[in-house]
């Protein structure tokens, strides 16, 4: 029955969301438009109703007192039954579930074995009878059937501890329960101790979490102190969010800047304000922020409540609440690159430097989080950059930096976050030596190759500035084309060639096409 109740009610939550977007569909508005006053009026409508009911649900849940103690569950047989004893009065009461109160068992004795057959024999448990006053705090009670019981026999919990028995005949006794036995949720072990020591065979009585109904416009399922506390911060959230939304579009709507689009928005915001204050009570219950996790019995329903109600409010400073306890919880001493907080280069300038080079060089590292690098690595070699920002470095580099032909691998080092990836830096003696390049003639076609050296060919060459008429062999260096009469100038080439191992070098060259 509840399962089907939690259903209906969800069917119901998206039977109101399709109705409050359907209907505003019909009014074909433009997403950047001024919000209409239908559309208005329906999200003002949607926002008091639902905070209305998430009110009555909050008061009805903090209405709800529960025992301090744990619940015991319906009668219990023993593992073998024997035939248990017909009580009268008010023994088929005692059946009920334990949540009803019932009244204390008064059968009427059974006739008592002879005493020849009882004077040294063993007590027998039957079965166990939980019982639950109707006083408040409820007293909780056992009804014991079975036989052999003696005068000042007492019934113990785990052979340790003992409750106060009362003795009614040699087939019945009564215990009465103190808090300390229903601490802890579980089994328990029952047995009866005669005075002479004999002891009975035990009975497992399980100790379940209380149970205690909430009144829902009539309809009383049965929840847990836990399912109590989940409801009251999921309810909770909701109402902070919605108290929010009736704000903002309060405000919005007062200063006449409510857009179209917002509309969704405010429908869906309650349902952000329960997910939020469901995961950050569960950081709280879990004892991320507060320390040690916190038992349900201990938590105080008004604070769960107001956690609640203010994560939903304040949604944008939770979410960089829970960030921050992230980043404490699952923060490392890795060094490894590609982590989300670690440095990234994404481009070198320039990328290749001329082996040899006596002037000084400025390598510009662009990337992004870059503004906590306090190293950068050029191989084993660290060094301090010069400028530091979030999207760039720059760094000088000394002529015995690239004194010799090879790579210089290039990582920047933030000693909060770890390591960059490793971004190569060319030292090559690769060069284009192609002095200039011949003259071309409108309507002709047009031919010439360039020339390079050092580094390791292959090559791959690439015009980075040229006419829209001339072209390149990437493999052979040609220059290709052939000039129209609007191309009789004199234009300016920037011819690039990049080596096997990545180093690349470029070379601007004048080329004069002539009428």
């Amino acid at each position: 029955m509840t399962g089907i109740v939690i259903i209906i009610l969800i069917i119901a939550a998206i039977a109101v969301i399709y109705l409050t977007v359907w209907l505003r569909s019909k009014a074909t508005v433009d997403d950047g438009a001024p919000m209409p006053v239908r559309s208005r009026r329906i999200l003002v409508t949607y926002l008091l109703i639902f905070g209305t009911l998430l009110v009555y649900m909050l008061v009805s849940l903090n209405s709800i007192d529960f025992p301090e103690t744990a619940a015991l569950p319906e009668p219990v047989p023993a593992t073998t039954p024997t035939p248990t004893p017909s009580p009268t009065g008010s023994a088929a009461a005692s059946r009920s579930p334990s949540p009803s109160p019932s009244p204390s068992p008064s059968p009427s004795p059974s006739p008592s074995p002879s005493p020849t057959s009882t004077n040294a024999a063993s007590p027998v448990l039957y079965r166990v009878f939980p019982q639950q006053s109707t006083s408040s705090p409820p007293t909780v009670s056992l009804a014991l059937y079975g036989k052999n019981f003696k005068e000042g026999c007492k019934v113990r919990f785990n052979t340790k501890q003992e409750a106060f028995t009362s003795f009614i005949s040699q087939d019945l006794i009564a215990a009465q329960l103190e808090p300390i036995h229903l601490v802890n949720i579980g089994a328990v072990s029952v047995d009866v101790q005669n005075p002479d020591g004999l002891v009975s065979n035990a009975i497992s009585v399980p100790i379940k979490r209380p149970v205690v109904p909430l009144n829902v416009f009539g309809w009383e399922p049965y929840i847990t102190r836990e399912v109590q506390l989940l409801l009251l911060v999921i309810f909770a959230g909701a109402l902070g969010s919605i108290l929010h939304s009736l704000k903002s579009l309060a405000d919005f709507i007062g200063n006449r800047t409510a857009i179209a689009s917002w509309f969704a928005w405010y429908i869906t915001r309650p349902y952000l304000g329960m997910a939020l204050a469901l995961i950050f009570y569960a950081v709280l219950r879990g004892g991320f922020v507060m320390g040690s996790p916190a038992d349900a019995k201990v938590v105080n329903p008004f604070g769960v409540l107001a956690i609640g109600a203010l994560v939903g409010m304040f949604s944008d400073k939770a979410t960089q609440k829970l960030a921050e306890v992230f980043d404490v919880i699952f923060r490392s001493a890795d060094t490894r690159s590609g982590k989300l907080d670690a440095p990234v280069i994404d481009r070198l300038e320039p990328d290749t430097v001329l082996a040899g080079e006596t002037k000084p060089v400025v390598l510009k590292i662009t990337g992004d989080r870059l503004g906590k690098v306090t190293v950068v690595r050029l191989n084993a070699d660290e060094r301090k950059p010069n400028t530091v920002s979030e999207k760039q470095l720059t760094l000088n580099l000394r002529p015995e930096d690239v004194q010799k032909a090879g790579q210089i691998k290039i990582t920047a080092v933030n000693p909060d976050g770890g390591a960059s990836n490793a971004a190569t830096l060319h030292v090559s003696d690769l060069a284009i030596t192609s002095a200039n390049l011949p003259d071309g003639k409108v309507g002709a076609d047009y031919s010439a190759t360039m020339t390079a050296s050092g580094g390791t060919q292959p090559y791959k060459w690439s015009l980075v500035i040229s006419p829209s008429w001339l072209s390149i062999d990437e493999k052979t260096g040609e220059l290709k084309g052939k000039p129209a009469a609007a191309d009789a100038k004199e234009t300016q080439v920037t011819v690039k060639v990049v080596d096997k191992d990545g180093s690349a070098a470029a070379k601007s060259l004048n080329l004069k096409v002539n009428p």
